[in-house]
């Protein structure tokens, strides 16, 4: 069990490296992923590209 919680704190403490905005980015990426089933890649792809983005008929705004 220890060492799912050192791999926790690493993946952390690199996500604490990404400005606000990505990590805002890709939290919604990846919630939104796995409601429409599509690759959080693309997703996040979208979003980045666009503050406003539709999937499945979802709009979603960041900003």
């Amino acid at each position: 069990m220890e060492a799912v919680d050192q791999e926790l704190l690493r993946l952390r403490a690199l996500a604490r490296l990404q400005p606000l905005e990505r990590r805002i980015i890709r939290s919604v990426a990846s919630s939104t992923a796995i409601e429409t089933r599509q690759p959080i890649s693309s997703i996040e792809a979208k979003l980045l590209a666009s503050k406003q983005v539709v999937v499945n008929r979802r709009v979603i705004t960041i900003g």
